[in-house]
């Protein structure tokens, strides 16, 4: 018979061995070979934290859910490979092939992709706080609802790339060209500097972009339909055709933008600037300028303006109904078109 005290000692050791195998499991030790051969390596919420995979081919692998904050995965191959959920925080991924990969929900943090291949990547619902990509190529990437904050979008070229429901708070998209995109619903300008960026036909519908810094930029045709452009500067910016049905324009710097057969209708212009600003043909029926403060005149009047306007702009041509409130004491130009009264 064995002595109770026999079970007693042995009780501590199984429970030991038993949480060896758990986290053996969960560690899940990458096969012989690998690297540099990791082929059809299948892995989920594995620890690969701090591995060294540089130059390793994991070409089609699933990593799902896995570890790997502080990896070394330089000039590894990862095309095509599924990384849906895994932890890549500060991960060096320079001149990675990440053609094709699989990274939704994946948390890039802080990782160096400089050379990096993410063309036809799905980057959906990813987080890219504080991620330079100005050497990746982003090539028909997805981004819809990624989180850029902080990100160095610089010069990038993210023509007709979907960024519907990301977050580019605070990132820097000076020249970024983004003709074509779509950005409806996103946090896509709270403060994001898109000086001088490419931006025509983008869409901005419904997005938050207040604060943002667009001056300069070219943003022909572009949709603000709904959108929030609250303290945002869009000095000097190339906006002819734009779509800001609508919209909130508070406290918003228009100074030198070129506004031509805009739509404002139903948008909401309040304490903006407007000087020297281009509205000609532009369509303001039931657009609120009630308190919008603007810089008095300050060269001789053209056409479309007098020497009374506050506005220092010039509405040749453009429409306005009864519903149009203008700014106490300002009254329309001749060459403005009441479309009530035609």
């Amino acid at each position: 018979m064995v002595h109770p005290l026999f079970y007693q000692r042995l009780y501590p050791i199984v429970v030991v061995l038993l949480c060896c195998i758990v986290l053996l499991g969960a560690c899940a030790p990458l096969p012989l070979g690998c690297p540099p051969a990791c082929t059809e390596i299948t892995l989920r919420q594995a620890n690969l934290d701090g591995a060294q995979l540089s130059q390793a081919n994991l070409n089609g692998v699933e990593l799902i859910s896995v570890q790997m904050s502080r990896a070394k995965l330089d000039g590894a191959n990862l095309s095509g490979a599924n990384l849906t959920g895994s932890t890549l925080i500060d991960a060096d991924l320079t001149g990675a092939n990440l053609q094709g990969t699989v990274l939704r929900n994946a948390d890039l943090t802080g990782a160096n992709l400089s050379g990096a291949n993410l063309s036809g990547a799905n980057l959906t619902g990813a987080i890219l706080t504080r991620v330079d990509l100005r050497s990746v190529n982003v090539n028909a990437v997805v981004l819809e609802g990624a989180r850029l904050v902080g990100s160095n979008l610089e010069g990038v070229n993210l023509e007709g790339v979907p960024l519907i429901g990301a977050d580019l708070r605070g990132a820097n998209m000076i020249t970024t060209q983004l003709f074509g995109a779509s950005l409806s619903r996103s946090q896509s300008g709270v403060s994001a500097n898109l000086t001088g960026a490419d931006l025509r036909g983008a869409d901005f519908r419904g997005a938050d972009v207040r604060g943002a810094n667009f001056q300069g930029a070219d943003l022909r045709g572009a949709s603000f339909i709904g959108a929030n452009l609250t303290e945002a500067s869009l000095t000097g910016a190339n906006l002819r055709g734009a779509d800001f049905r609508r919209a909130t324009i508070i406290d918003t710097n228009l100074s030198g933008a070129t506004l031509d057969d805009a739509d404002f209708t139903s948008a909401t212009v309040e304490r903006s600037l407007l000087n020297g600003t281009s509205l000609l043909r532009t369509n303001m029926a039931g657009a609120d300028f009630t308190v919008t403060e603007v810089a008095e005149l300050t060269r001789l009047p053209q056409r479309g303006q007098t020497e009374t306007d506050s506005f220092a702009i010039d509405l040749d041509g453009a429409r306005y109904n009864r519903l149009t409130t203008w700014p106490e004491g300002f009254t329309p130009p001749e060459s403005a078109i009441d479309i009530d009264s035609n």
